[in-house]
């Protein structure tokens, strides 16, 4: 044991390795082969160019999402499948083929965002369908509430039969001259009372259905119309989208254009 000049912490002595010890490495290093399918070995390579000039600054999670750099990772690994590169320009060919993909992909993000973001503060609250059908389903409860209080009581209050008389008088039931049996004061309670009821119920009730089923198409148009985002936003996100075309295009044509010379080149003679 030696005492740390610096600190005066005693310092153990590396143990030296035997020759068993140094055989079973060398066995286990040719025994890991590293990758063997072609994903395999397309997210091997993947993993130098991540560290490097790609990942690290094409990919914002922030913007881009939740598992993205995995998500670029398996693009770059696709691409280099298809095209199969070779060399140092072909690779950056490809890699410059992910990047354009990716902002491509982030400008459709952009327009999403950028189109939402514009529907609230621009046109403000969507319409709410439910909120339309509110009317309808208080006056079917109040029905409800009348009816099940005739059962149980033979009448109904004065409070309730306010609240129920203004709903009936709305509906033209099936029992002539109902206008003249409703007095707003003294209920009168009968058979035709009930038919009228439950005649004003159902028209409340086809009618609720008839407003949802025109809300949700409302609804929808109302997304449809107001789904572009603001000019300004508009014409960056364009700006945007095309410079990662032109970019695409030109990397694809450079990896088509070296990987057509490299075709025709002669093969080297063996000696």
């Amino acid at each position: 044991m030696t005492p740390n000049r610096f600190s005066g912490e005693v310092v153990m002595p590396k143990k030296a390795l035997t020759e068993k010890t140094l055989a079973a490495n060398r066995l286990n290093a040719q025994r890991s082969t590293g990758p063997r399918t072609e994903r395999g070995k397309n997210y091997s390579k993947f993993n130098a160019v991540k560290t490097g000039l790609f990942a690290e600054h094409v990919v914002i999670p922030i913007c881009d999402g939740e598992g993205s750099e995995e998500q670029f990772a398996r693009l770059l690994a696709d691409l280099q499948q298809e095209f199969q590169p070779e060399g140092p320009l072909e690779k950056f060919c490809v890699a410059e083929i992910a990047k354009s993909m990716w902002r491509l992909r982030r400008a459709t993000c952009a327009e999403k965002g950028s189109a939402r973001d514009s529907m609230r503060s621009k046109w403000g609250k969507p319409l709410d369908v439910y909120e339309q059908a509110q009317p309808f389903m208080e006056r079917m409860s109040i029905l409800q509430s009348a009816e099940q209080e005739i059962k149980t009581t033979g009448t109904l209050s004065p409070a309730a039969y306010a609240a129920v008389l203004p709903i009936l008088k709305l509906g033209q039931g099936p029992v002539p001259q109902a206008e003249e049996r409703f007095s707003p004061t003294e209920p009168k309670i009968d058979d035709h009372f009930l038919v009228e009821l439950d005649w004003q119920y159902g028209l409340l009730d086809g009618a609720l259905d008839k407003r949802l089923l025109m809300g949700e198409g409302e609804l929808e148009d109302y997304h449809a119309i107001h789904a572009l985002p603001l000019e300004t936003n508009m014409n960056k996100i364009f700006q945007y989208e095309t410079a990662a075309q032109k970019k695409l295009d030109w990397a694809l044509q450079k990896l088509r254009e070296s990987q057509e010379r490299r075709q025709k080149a002669p093969a080297p003679l063996s000696v």
